[in-house]
Formats: structure tokens, sequence, C-alpha cells
């Protein structure tokens, strides 16, 4: 809880964390052989998905808050 104020912030955050965590996740089952080239892929094509729909929340967002979110979720995308 330490930084964030409460215990409610902290959760929420929590399951966020856990939610992309899963999303990005290669391997649907424990144990399961995913090549190296088959991770990178999927993680790409899941972490344009995510940029996607942070560009498409923060357009409705206070715009001096966009190119800052834009920037710092999408960074390592172009890469």
């Amino acid at each position: 809880m330490r930084g964030f104020g409460s215990f409610v912030s902290a959760a929420r955050v929590c399951a966020a964390h856990d939610d992309l965590r899963d999303h990005l996740r290669s391997r649907q089952h424990m144990n399961e052989i995913v090549s190296l080239a088959e991770q990178h892929r999927l993680f790409h094509e899941r972490w344009g998905a995510v940029c996607a729909v942070l560009q498409a929340t923060s357009q409705r967002s206070e715009p001096g808050n966009e190119r800052l979110m834009r920037t710092r979720a999408c960074v390592r995308s172009d890469s």
C-alpha cells in the first residue's frame, strides 16, 4: 500500500497489472512450450493492441496528458 494512499487504489492498480500481465502472456497453459520467436511475435501483436486502446482513451482525456500518456505507453512498441 506504500505510495498508493489507500487500499482501494492499491487493489485497483494490482488488478490492472494482473489483467495486463495475463493479456501479454504467451503461454496459455503451464509447461507449454512456445518458441522465442513466437513469444516475440505474440508480445508485439498484443502490445500493439494495448497501445491502440491507450491512444483511443487518451484522446478523450485532458489535452496536456495525451502526449505524455502515448509516449510512455508505446515507446517500446516502436523499436
